[in-house]
């Protein structure tokens, strides 16, 4: 490491992200899921990101219905 590091010219919060709704964390699914809803979605004229949220949606509702 330097002894010193020159920040002036750096800009402060310009990484600082103010709503924490906005960060979109990176799902990776294995390839024979992704392959399986690739095929669904492109079928359906749709992207995966669609066809899996609809998915884990339904998934949440059964869920629900089954902790009653």
């Amino acid at each position: 490491m330097k002894k010193h590091y020159d920040f002036s010219k750096g800009k402060k919060g310009i990484f600082f992200i103010k709503d924490k709704r906005d960060i979109h964390l990176p799902i990776y699914l294995d390839e024979d899921i992704e392959e399986y809803f690739s095929k669904i979605a492109s079928s359906k004229g749709k992207d995966i990101n669609s066809i899996i949220n609809k998915v884990l949606k339904k998934e949440l509702e059964l869920q629900k219905e089954l902790s009653i």
